[in-house]
């Protein structure tokens, strides 16, 4: 139980100092603000092929597609219960119906993928009938309720990221410039608690920061079950960067050292992920990385949604974790 308090009271310390960090409130807030402002637009995303769910008795507008477009790739379904179960669950971006007149279903939770897409089967299925199809095509946007949730995987991801690698680094960096880490560890508390109440404060700083964001931004649509697993995946990807950044800590010797390195290694971990469809190099890159997996989560989640299978992302998450705590420890006792 003293244990147990020494923690919440090394974790709490923290909290408190943060409050009156002007740096950590900017780095705070900033996501926050941005998360209402902004919504993703991934330009690469045009350039990668989408894949076009197709329901005919013929074959033949496959055919078409298949030999006069680069970015579309068609997929045969028989029935359209299993197209709309496809396009739903985020396995192919539009499901065409062929028939007089032809049906689209677009997915309209990105809207610029949703508009390039409307405007490329649009021109691709005039050319098929040799005739303008305004007329003869009925459009119909599917998983519109998660439209506005659509750029939210980003921006929890990059907050996630920026608070475990810069902010707890620093944090921990900073008590040993200050001599105060030492002043710490003659107490009573022993060096596991003293990593433990710092990893408890990152945690707690990420939760509260994200569970701000998702209020502001409507994620009580999702329903409960999904906020639960949101809850566990945010639990599990902020004890893994919240351990980077005490490993990145735990290796320097000032704040100004943990900031440059954090920030050496912050952008490397976002961008492969943000642009894991651009090539086969990056999508490859990015699933070295631990917010591939977290990003993947977040999207099945808010985007999504339905009953997103997640055990795998968070399997290696917990695995990243468990390694990166484990280094993080042997190196903390000999240095502090």
């Amino acid at each position: 139980m003293k244990r147990i308090r020494r923690i919440l009271s090394i974790a709490f310390k923290d909290l408190i100092e943060s409050l009156h960090n002007r740096t950590v409130l900017i780095v705070i807030l900033l996501p926050v603000l941005a998360s209402l402002l902004f919504s993703i637009v991934d330009n690469s995303a045009m350039n990668k092929a989408f894949r076009i769910g197709i329901i005919e008795e013929d074959g033949h507008f496959k055919s078409f597609i298949d030999s006069t477009t680069i970015n579309l790739l068609g997929i045969e379904y028989k029935e359209e219960k299993e197209g709309q179960e496809a396009l739903e669950t985020g396995q192919i971006e539009a499901l065409v119906i062929v028939e007089e007149p032809f049906t689209v279903y677009l997915d309209s939770s990105q809207s610029i993928v949703y508009f390039f897409l409307k405007d490329s089967l649009e021109n691709t299925i005039g050319l098929y009938l040799n005739k303008k199809p305004q007329l003869d095509i009925q459009f119909i946007p599917v998983n519109i309720s998660s439209t506005r949730l659509s750029f939210l995987p980003a921006w929890i991801m990059i907050t996630t990221t920026m608070i475990g690698v810069l902010i707890v680094s620093g944090n921990l960096a900073e008590e040993k410039e200050n001599k105060t880490l030492y002043s710490i560890l003659m107490t009573p508390a022993g060096k596991l608690e003293v990593l433990l109440g710092k990893g408890l404060y990152g945690i707690i700083l990420i939760f509260v920061t994200v569970m701000i964001m998702c209020f502001l931004n409507g994620v009580h649509l999702i329903g409960f079950n999904n906020i639960v697993k949101l809850a566990f995946s945010l639990l599990i990807a902020s004890i893994s960067f919240t351990t980077m950044g005490l490993l990145i800590g735990a290796f320097t010797s000032s704040q100004s050292v943990a900031r440059s390195i954090g920030t050496i290694i912050y952008f490397p971990l976002l961008f492969p992920t943000l642009i894991a469809d651009l090539s086969r190099i990056t999508g490859l890159l990015a699933r070295f990385l631990p917010t591939y997996y977290f990003y993947n989560i977040l999207e099945k989640i808010l985007v999504y949604q339905g009953d997103p299978l997640i055990r795998m992302e968070l399997l290696f998450l917990g695995l990243f974790s468990l390694i990166l705590f484990s280094i993080t420890y042997a190196r903390f006792r000999q240095a502090a």
